[in-house]
């Protein structure tokens, strides 16, 4: 293939690594540039194809091995460094509650399979809101590596165009009857677009074959002559064909608004194949320097721009500070690609085995450091016997604990139920002897409670329903693209109905409904739509539903930093002014929860922990007792020392208030 093709096909993966980060930087105004993975995909399968082709005349063993080699050797240094960084940084930069999370999520993406979705908080869109986990974006890596050991099988089957064009169909087909949150990540339902790159190739082939001249050298003149006076009269029919079909596509994937995904994707897909088979290589826009000096650094830029911006939001840093970050996604990824990725493409087979062994080996051994593997695999059951837990009480303990419990964050919202479908389930072995019927619905929030609803309230019910979703708020459909919450929300509104709970409890962090809070309610949308939604929901609630009342969120950083400053005799009223973060948030929440309780009646109760974290007096929430024992995790949940501080309350709340 031309040099000046190959311009093109850089150009294009130039576009497509721009809308990646387009989409992942500034979602509000990019919302479609998650169509440059599609991209990626196509461009991908039309370089298979390429180099399948290459090798073709050789024995079939032969020329599968010589493709995996390639490939491999291609992909699989780059990728294992940009992990062992990711890991290093993780323990050394990223907040310890980060930490569990990132390692189930790392053992995956060694091995190429992030891309198995188990859960809602699995789906991609998900994770890009939260932006905890650091491998999210290796997803599609995972895709393309399971593409690859079946795509020399493919190339080999017999009547190969005709089985190509087919198997695409129903890869197609496959996509859109699969749920969209399963065919996001299904290698069988990106077939198809892996498969438009390889037609691309062929006919490309076909093309230049088809004015191959085997005469000769005069002859060759002649018909060259005869082909470029015929190209003459076209080419300027091409040229603006081209123009349009390149403008279209960056329009799609650049559009401010959303594009419905049935059309944007399989548009998206073809045009990006039907270019890569008329584009010349002479194109002003996709031979442009600096577009596909971009498209050389684009797989380096990929790697290792979502840890750094998932630092940036994990921090919770200014948005006016996310060019400094792309930037620096940028300038790291330069340095990678002319110090690491340029070298390693340029070494022999021997060598580039060795460092990918070294890098996987090394990666291994961090993944199973004894310290985190012994802190990773306590069972959050045992966390129960906070006595012993706490050891001797010094600070030392407590900065050890608190350290454990940031780490543990998420491990310790597990307590298992029945039936632990799509955000929903219950728990048996309450009181048969009561009729009463008890479900709890929200955010993380929801499992962080559940432990301690379960224990205290459990006994007074015969049956207990609990159903949350990580980043939603069931009062408050948030105006965001990519969380699921508007489809969960039906889902409370489904299973209330059909479980007719005799008392319903919202468990929810606050997350956006402190936004904008002003004083008028009757013309403030944000409460009106919490107290609309709040009406539905008492339809099907019998007895009574009960609101937990929003707290302040914990500052990232502080509870690491807790122990030290009590031991170092910091004032208490300033190590609390400094654990917060979104303070006016939250007393916008509170006072819309109070509200709330107001305007619906009787039928509504408001929970408040308000006095259990004012002791004595104090001006200011506090989340920790005196030596330092953290009650809340820098996730912005409760340890189990905070749950077992909330015991009491909940305690003689449900035997005085479950009758």
């Amino acid at each position: 293939m031309s040099a000046t093709k190959l311009l093109n096909l850089q150009g294009i993966r130039g576009i497509a690594i721009l809308a990646v980060l387009a989409f992942h930087f500034f979602p509000n105004y990019f919302p479609n540039g998650y169509l440059g993975v599609d991209q990626f995909f196509v461009l991908s399968g039309f370089l298979m194809c390429m180099l399948l082709r290459k090798t073709e005349k050789l024995p079939n063993f032969e020329m599968i091995t010589n493709f995996y080699i390639r490939r491999f050797k291609r992909i699989l240094p780059l990728y294992q460094l940009i992990i062992l960084i990711s890991l290093i940084a993780l323990y050394l930069i990223f907040p310890d509650t980060t930490i569990e999370v990132n390692i189930t999520s790392a053992k995956r993406a060694i091995i190429f399979i992030t891309n198995q979705v188990k859960t809602l908080e699995d789906d991609y869109f998900e994770k890009l809101n939260m932006a905890i986990d650091i491998f999210t974006h290796t997803w599609s890596l995972s895709v393309e590596i399971q593409f690859y050991f079946i795509v020399p099988f493919l190339f080999l089957m017999p009547f190969r165009n005709l089985s190509l064009t087919i198997l695409s169909i129903l890869s197609l087909i496959y996509f859109y009857i699969l749920p969209s949150d399963i065919a996001f990540f299904n290698v069988f339902a990106r077939i198809w677009q892996f498969l438009i790159g390889m037609i691309a190739f062929i006919i490309t082939q076909r093309i230049s074959e088809k004015y191959e001249l085997k005469s000769n050298e005069l002859e060759k003149q002649q018909l060259i002559l005869e082909q470029e006076k015929h190209f003459e009269n076209k080419k300027y029919d091409c040229e603006f064909l081209m123009r349009a079909l390149i403008l279209s596509m960056v329009l799609i994937i650049f559009f401010p608004k959303i594009v419905l995904a049935v059309i944007a994707r399989p548009l998206v897909t073809i045009t990006t194949g039907i270019i890569l088979i008329f584009s010349k290589g002479d194109d002003i826009f996709l031979s442009n320097k600096i577009l596909t000096y971009i498209g050389d650094i684009s797989y380096s830029l990929y790697l290792i721009h979502w840890p750094i911006f998932s630092y940036f939001k994990i921090s919770k840093m200014p948005n006016n500070h996310i060019l400094i970050f792309l930037l620096l996604s940028v300038i790291l990824s330069i340095l990678i690609y002319h110090n690491f990725e340029k070298w390693y493409t340029k070494q022999s087979n021997m060598v580039l085995f060795i460092l990918t062994v070294s890098l996987f080996l090394l990666n291994l051994g961090i993944l199973n450091y004894q310290n985190y593997q012994m802190l990773l695999s306590k069972d959050p059951d045992n966390n129960n016997n906070i006595k012993q837990l706490l050891g001797n009480g010094t600070f030392e303990d407590a900065k050890r604990l608190n350290h454990l419990w940031d780490v543990m964050d998420l491990k310790n919202l597990k307590f298992k139920c029945d039936g632990n479908t799509g955000g929903w389930c219950s728990y048996d072995g309450l009181n048969q002897n009561n009729k009463l019927r008890m479900m709890s619905f929200g955010n993380s929030w929801t499992v962080n409670h559940a432990r301690i609803m379960y224990e205290e309230c459990g006994p007074r019910v015969k049956e207990f329903l609990r159903g949350s979703l990580g980043g939603c708020e069931p009062l408050y459909k948030f105006p965001t693209k990519f969380l699921k919450c508007p489809e969960f929300l039906a889902n409370i509104e489904e299973h209330l109905e059909e479980f007719k709970p005799d008392y319903a409890f919202h468990i929810t962090s606050a997350i956006n409904i402190g936004n904008n809070y002003t004083d008028d309610f009757r013309n403030d949308p944000i409460y009106q739509s919490i107290l609309n939604q709040t009406r539905r929901f008492l339809k099907s609630i019998k007895r009574k539903l009960f609101i937990l009342n929003s707290v302040p969120q914990v500052n990232l950083g502080a509870v690491e930093r807790l122990s030290d400053d009590i031991r170092n005799n910091r004032s208490r009223d300033d190590i609390d002014k400094h654990m917060f973060v979104q303070y006016e948030e939250y007393l916008g929440a509170s006072k819309r929860y109070k509200q709330l309780v107001k305007d619906c009646g009787s039928k509504c109760e408001l929970i408040d922990y308000y006095d259990l974290f004012h002791p004595n007096g104090t001006k200011t929430f506090r989340y920790y007792d005196d030596n330092g024992f953290a009650y809340m995790s820098g996730g912005n949940h409760f340890t189990p020392y905070g749950l077992e501080f909330l015991r009491p309350f909940w305690r003689d709340f449900c035997s005085q208030k479950l009758v």
